[in-house]
């Protein structure tokens, strides 16, 4: 039996709103129980209208307390059912803070979805219904139960209330900026007014070898560095290679491939030893913290089964960022063409990052005529760029400006790259000139001193 199973549904859903009620739904915690929970996941009409008010005091800004709740309800919400004093003492809720209280709802949200699931995929099938509007109908049903997904058809109504909740709450100053992904360049995040939003998707585009996988570490490391959960899909790379690019990003030092670049690397243990870290724990996820925790890989395979993939592991966890190594090395299904197979992983990336509200970084390869022509790179060098230069947000095309004559190993510090932002759906476009430290696998923004 599951610890929510332990306790009477009626009474969690009143601890939540005790507590919302003792906070003044001020809290960290109450703020994002207030965004993860819905009106329709409590299932007592009393703690239902009292979640709905308190969330409209929340947006607004007031400071509320159980008597004014009872009032904007015109006394169908009884102070006794919602005050702080109606926690069930001896009950066991009372020890839960929270955070708990919310996933023990959620989960039982979710449990009753998919038994209603279960029973309709039942009904259609006794049904003799045809079996791909079955599956397609159960794939809906579950992807709702296991991302939260909105459902195809939207209310413009509820749209337009959010879009006046948001303007009041700017004018009260209340209003929080949803989470962005930075990409750790402070301009380009400002050209993206603070980076990629949720259920944008960014197309990262480069020719082979000119730091396109460290350009997403960088971006990863800098999530991971804010606290966010990532599910990196590197389908060129193996992990050790993008955990060897991460290392290096978010230690700052160089880690070596082979013997022959072990002297590099022995530099930079030494270094270490002299900033007092500790080189032998270099190696030991606890030296990162968290962040081992916070991310996740997945496997190619054929891009229906991998976009399954993902979803499934958004069911068993929420993940903040998607991060794709690149788009067109999703495997294709027997006879389909290569563009045919872009096209779809292209519109999957899209549909991916507006279901799961999540940004989706996807990379890309470029074809070979900027290279032949000399020239910067172009959205149409994009490999079958019609459908990915369509369905993104965001294109940025990654081009190598360093000195031809250098050794890259050599002048890594001093390699140059420029970083354009070629379409952009809801803010300027621009190029920005950057420094890249292929050892370190950092990108800074370069200044006039950096030759």
């Amino acid at each position: 039996m599951t610890p929510e199973q332990n306790f009477n549904r009626r009474g969690i859903e009143q601890e939540i709103i005790a507590w919302l009620v003792r906070d003044f739904a001020t809290s960290p915690e109450s703020h994002k129980a207030l965004s993860e929970l819905k009106e329709v996941d409590f299932s007592d009409d009393v703690f239902r209208r009292a979640f709905l008010q308190i969330r409209k005091f929340a947006t607004e800004g007031v400071c509320f307390n159980a008597r004014m709740i009872q009032e904007a309800t015109n006394g169908h919400v009884p102070m006794a059912e919602i005050s702080p004093e109606s926690l069930n003492l001896g009950s066991g809720l009372s020890d839960l803070h929270l955070p708990p209280l919310v996933e023990m709802l959620k989960k039982i949200v979710q449990r009753e979805k998919l038994e209603s699931a279960v029973k309709s995929f039942s009904e259609q099938l006794k049904a003799d219904k045809d079996v791909p509007e079955i599956v397609a109908s159960l794939q809906t049903r579950l992807n709702d139960i296991s991302t939260g997904a909105k459902p195809f058809a939207r209310s413009a109504k509820k749209a337009w209330l959010e879009q006046i909740a948001m303007l009041e709450a700017m004018r009260a100053g209340t209003y929080v900026e949803p989470p962005r992904l930075s990409l750790g360049v402070p301009a380009i995040d400002e050209a993206l007014n603070g980076g990629i939003a949720n259920g944008q998707l960014a197309i990262l585009a480069a020719r082979p070898a000119c730091g396109k996988t460290s350009f997403a570490a960088h971006a990863v490391a800098n999530a991971l560095r804010s606290g966010k959960k990532v599910l990196f899909a590197s389908l060129e790379m193996t992990d050790g290679e993008i955990i060897r690019k991460l290392t290096e990003n978010l230690v700052g030092f160089f880690v070596p491939q082979n013997l022959t670049l072990w002297n590099m690397f022995e530099s930079s243990w030494n270094e270490l030893k002299l900033k007092g870290f500790s080189p032998d724990d270099v190696f030991d996820p606890d030296a990162f913290g968290d962040f081992a925790s916070r991310l996740r890989f997945v496997d190619n395979a054929p891009h229906a089964e991998f976009f399954q993939k993902v979803r499934l592991e958004f069911m068993r966890e929420r993940f903040d960022v998607f991060v794709l190594d690149y788009a067109q090395i999703v495997q294709g299904l027997p006879g389909e063409c290569f563009r045919e197979t872009v096209s779809k992983v292209s519109v999957g990336l899209k549909t991916l990052a507006r279901e799961l509200e999540i940004p989706v970084l996807a990379l890309a390869q470029l074809n070979r005529d900027s290279s032949k022509e000399s020239r910067k790179p172009r959205m149409t060098d994009i490999k079958e760029s019609g459908s990915l230069e369509q369905d993104a947000d965001v294109v940025f095309l990654l081009s190598d400006d360093s000195d031809p004559n250098a050794q890259d190993v050599k002048h890594a510090s001093k390699l140059t790259r420029l970083v354009e932002i070629a379409k952009n759906r809801h803010g300027g476009t621009g190029c920005f000139k950057l420094s890249f430290d292929a050892l370190t696998s950092r990108f800074t923004e370069r200044n006039d001193s950096d030759a």
